[in-house]
C-alpha cells in the first residue's frame, strides 16, 4: 500500500509539473498561438489561462439574428489576450511602429487592433461574439443592442474595404454596421465609422 501510494504521489507530481510547463510554454508563446490559423489547445490549459485573466474568449455564432447567444457554435472560438500591451510585448512589435504617424504596412497590426477592440468590449461587458460563414466571410465582432444586431469590423489603418461586413449586412438585413479604423467619425453606405481610440464608447 505504501509503495502504491508513493507511485500515485509521484504520478501526480509529474502530471502537475507537466501541466505547469505547458502553461508556462503557452503563456510565453501566447501571441503566436492566438493568431495561428490551426490551433490545438488542451482544454484544462485554456481554462487556466482564461480564469487567470490572461485571455479573452470570443465565441463564434452561426446566424446574425437576435438573440445571438442562441446561435453560438460551442466548438469554435477565438482567443485574445486580455491586455494589448502584453500582446505587443510578447510579439516583439516595437512602440515606434504603433505610434508612428506614417501608415506602416505591418500585417500583425490588424491583429493588435482587433485585440485592442476585444479588450475594450470586455471592459464594457459587451459579449465577445464573431461570425463566419461556410465560405471565407468573417466579421470580427457582432453585438446586440436590444432587438438590433450590429456587425463590427476592425481595421488597423485607413484602408477600410470590407466585403464580409457587406455580406453580413445584406444577409441579415442589418440597419447599419460599425467600422473601427484610423478614420474619423462618419456615416456612409450604411456603415458608421468610429476611430479606434473611441472603441470604449461602444456599449450597447
Amino acid at each position: 500500500e505504501v509503495i502504491l501510494l508513493r507511485k500515485t504521489h509521484l504520478h501526480q507530481e509529474r502530471c502537475t509539473s507537466l501541466f505547469a510547463k505547458m502553461r508556462t510554454s503557452l503563456f510565453a508563446n501566447c501571441s503566436t498561438f492566438l493568431f495561428a490559423k490551426k490551433r490545438t489547445l488542451l482544454f484544462a490549459v485554456y481554462k487556466w489561462l482564461r480564469y487567470a485573466g490572461i485571455v479573452l474568449k470570443c465565441q463564434k455564432i452561426t446566424r446574425g439574428t437576435m438573440p445571438l447567444k442562441v446561435y453560438a457554435d460551442l466548438s469554435d472560438f477565438k482567443l485574445y489576450m486580455s491586455d494589448v500591451g502584453m500582446l505587443t510585448m510578447q510579439s516583439g512589435v516595437v512602440a515606434q511602429a504603433i505610434l508612428s504617424p506614417i501608415d506602416i504596412e505591418i500585417p500583425f497590426m490588424g491583429a493588435i487592433a482587433e485585440n485592442y477592440v476585444a479588450q475594450s468590449f470586455a471592459a464594457n461587458r459587451v459579449p465577445l461574439l464573431y461570425w463566419k460563414n461556410d465560405n471565407t466571410a468573417e466579421v470580427d465582432f457582432v453585438i446586440q443592442n436590444g432587438t438590433e444586431v450590429i456587425p463590427v469590423e476592425v481595421k488597423a489603418g485607413v484602408h477600410v474595404r470590407s466585403k464580409s461586413l457587406n455580406i453580413f449586412k445584406a444577409t441579415y438585413k442589418c440597419a447599419h454596421g460599425i467600422r473601427l479604423s484610423k478614420k474619423n467619425f462618419g456615416f456612409e453606405n450604411g456603415v458608421k465609422s468610429i476611430p479606434l481610440y473611441a472603441a470604449f464608447c461602444i456599449c450597447p
